[in-house]
């Protein structure tokens, strides 16, 4: 008595599930619906290596934190921190060119405005980061400059990432 109870709960339970998912017209006709197999899917068909896709995300945020840091530095009036995230190869200048070229800035506030892009070359893992900042300096003026800039990290173990080019125009205002 109980496989005979145990078999008809078993079927009713496999009949209610196979019909659940049935749809009909208007003349009472089954229509199966097509289900997608999520394993097989155009573009998911081609298997990709994560790690780089991983290693280009901690590239761009390690370069957002040294765009960030130079910016932070110019707003706190510390030209020196600032000049240290600029690389020697670039347009940087001499330590007091740099004091003294960014001496009128009160404040400053940067944007990332658009996805960054990593490239590996002969000098180390190059970050470029779209850029919009604006400055506002003590005679009160303000600029706005839209642009990238560009974070690389060279290929040497003890090499850290620091800035190479700031290739920005100021907007017209």
């Amino acid at each position: 008595m109980k496989k005979s109870i145990l078999f008809l709960l078993l079927t009713i339970c496999m009949a209610s599930v196979s019909c659940g998912d049935r749809k009909t017209d208007k003349e009472n006709d089954i229509q199966l619906e097509e289900r997608e197999d999520p394993a097989v899917k155009g573009q998911d068909m081609i298997e990709e290596d994560n790690t780089d896709t991983a290693n280009d995300q901690g590239s761009i945020v390690t370069a957002k934190r040294i765009v960030n840091k130079y910016f932070e530095a110019l707003n706190r009036g510390d030209f020196t921190e600032a000049y240290e995230q600029m690389s020697r190869n670039s347009e940087r200048g001499t330590s007091s060119e740099f004091a003294e070229k960014n001496a009128e800035i009160e404040t400053v506030t940067v944007n990332f405005t658009q996805d960054a892009t990593v490239s590996d070359g002969a000098n180390g893992s190059e970050v470029t980061l779209p850029i919009r900042y604006t400055v506002k300096t003590k005679n009160n003026n303000t600029m706005t400059y839209t642009g990238s800039a560009v974070v690389v990290k060279g290929t040497g173990e003890d090499d850290s990432y620091q800035i190479t080019a700031m290739n920005v125009n100021r907007e017209d205002t």
